[in-house]
């Protein structure tokens, strides 16, 4: 017994030595997409209600992430699982806009004046950091809330981590090459 886990033990570290030391990045059917939601987001901007948006992680964080630049093809079809596309801008033109707000009673007011996404590759190597200054809004009723245009650098799975002050929250995206223009 001990001769055969010995055995495995070796193989591993020569797959591990072969491939530079890195274990195997996951398939891409694995990425754990956010599910976007087109109920109302819970916030005090009624008008808002109806645009897509996604819930951060961990449940009850309070975060709702609108997605201002999610096309009307996509909502119409009620597409579950969140993606963007890479380069800041969507085929059609406009931004890749997100309106991050956190919108639970316990994160009224804890924002600060500054929000960080930072972006991890969950299926490849990679990363990215941007940072966006806090805005206000009729109907904001104190959610700390920040408009940001992701530009998310490659194709892939990513997960979004967004933070400010106290308050964090992540959602995950997958990111699509635009088509080439005909």
């Amino acid at each position: 017994m001990r001769l055969v886990a010995a055995a495995i033990a070796v193989a591993i570290g020569a797959v591990l030595l072969a491939g530079g030391g890195t274990p195997p990045v996951r398939a891409a059917a694995s990425c754990p997409v956010s599910q976007v939601r087109y109920d109302a987001y819970g916030g005090g901007d009624h008008s808002m209600d109806r645009t897509p948006w996604l819930a951060g992680r961990p449940a009850g964080s309070g975060l709702a992430a609108i997605l201002w630049y999610w096309p009307s093809e996509w909502t119409r079809a009620r597409r579950r699982g969140a993606a963007i596309y890479t380069g800041g801008e969507m085929p059609q033109g406009w931004s890749t806009k997100v309106l991050w707000t956190w919108v639970g009673p316990a994160q009224r007011g804890r924002g600060g004046r500054r929000l960080t996404v930072r972006g991890t590759r969950l299926d490849a190597h990679g990363s990215f950091t941007q940072r966006f200054g806090a805005i206000s809004y009729g109907g904001q009723d104190r959610a700390p809330s920040f408009a940001s245009i992701i530009d998310v650098p490659s194709t892939g799975c990513w997960r979004l981590d967004a933070s400010t002050a106290q308050l964090r929250a992540s959602v995950v995206v997958r990111a699509l090459r635009a088509p080439a223009p005909r």
